[in-house]
């Protein structure tokens, strides 16, 4: 979605529409494989309003929908609600001076319309957790024979065999204060 900067004014004009799957997730799975651990298959829906502030815009609103992740733990897919509040000053990119370019609360355009979708996409990945859980409480896998443990117990004797993997040869690591002492 494009809006014309001639056809922002400077009343509050509201802008809704649904932003499709496709625009959310192709940026969201590029360049790195931690964007596969989340996805919003049904696209999200978007309620925002646009106003000019003597040379800025203001973008501001909410982002929704139904997202799913893929648990760190478990490795199951769960779906969650999504909700993200967005609320953006675009000046012009000839306005910046120096160092302006770091400051969160302020983004830039250039030409003669402003790419929502781009600053949709933006705050959709900002908004999303950095770890997936499908719960606080999940328990994962077994490290040993991989069950889910949230599905079944398994007989496994974790915590013995985690002491043997890791970072156990540590446990028994002698520390010399270099003088020769303990």
């Amino acid at each position: 979605m494009k809006v014309a900067l001639d056809k922002i004014k400077a009343s509050p004009t509201p802008l809704r529409y649904h932003e499709e799957a496709n625009a959310l997730n192709t940026p969201l799975h590029q360049g790195t494989a931690a964007g596969d651990d989340f996805r919003f298959p049904a696209g999200m829906d978007v309620d925002l309003e646009h106003y000019r502030a003597g040379l800025d815009v203001v973008v501001q609103g909410e982002i929704q929908g139904t997202g799913e992740g893929t648990c760190g733990r478990c490795l199951e897919a769960y779906q969650f609600p999504y909700r993200q509040r967005l609320r953006v000053i675009l000046a012009p990119r000839a306005s910046a001076g120096d160092g302006e370019d770091d400051d969160l609360g302020l983004g830039f355009f250039d030409g003669e319309e402003i790419d929502v979708t781009a600053l949709v996409v933006e705050h959709a990945m900002l908004g999303l957790p950095t770890i997936p859980l499908c719960n606080e409480t999940c328990r994962g896998l077994c490290p040993q024979c991989g069950t889910n443990r949230n599905v079944r117990s398994c007989t496994c004797d974790v915590e013995t065999s985690t002491r043997k993997g890791g970072l156990a040869a540590l446990a028994s690591l002698k520390i010399m204060d270099g003088r020769g002492g303990q």
